[in-house]
């Protein structure tokens, strides 16, 4: 089953399965150039026309382990970057690079490679979190206002 299919440029497709993703290049006939499977079942897909990223149950064997496993993947198949966590995220997006969520009241921003680069609970429910032009710049819609908030 292929859920969802999107274009990253002209010649390049990708078609997220129900336990993997598989990258087709070219135009008239195109072939595909990568192709990896899980065995387990995906709970979330987020991409930007560079990476793929995935969230997982974590069936890790630790005791004290994260709820959460999210891994992201390049175009080529290459895994780049894993991060177990516990947030519990309503929306998550890729973003200029970074993986973004936000719950109602938390926001979160991921390198691609799983560093935690912000993390705070808002002053406002949080309807949408997104990047916006400028240097670690964000922006933060609640039911009442627009707020752009800029990283330190």
């Amino acid at each position: 089953i292929v859920p969802e299919i999107y274009f990253t440029s002209g010649d390049t497709a990708v078609a997220v399965k129900d336990r993997g993703f598989s990258v087709f290049r070219g135009k008239q006939e195109p072939s595909e150039r990568a192709a990896v499977e899980f065995e387990q079942e995906i709970l979330s897909v987020f991409h930007d026309d560079t990476y793929i990223g995935f969230i997982f149950a974590n069936d890790s064997a630790e005791e004290n382990k994260e709820k959460y496993r999210m891994e992201i993947y390049n175009l080529n198949g290459k895994r780049v970057g894993r991060r177990n966590f516990d947030f519990e995220y309503k929306e998550i997006k890729m973003m200029d690079g970074k993986i973004l969520m936000n719950n109602e009241k938390n926001c979160v921003i991921y390198t691609k490679g799983g560093k935690t680069l912000f993390e705070t609970a808002y002053e406002k429910p949080i309807s949408y979190f997104a990047s916006i032009p400028g240097f670690r710049r964000y922006l933060v819609i609640t039911p009442d206002s627009i707020d752009k908030i800029r990283m330190r």
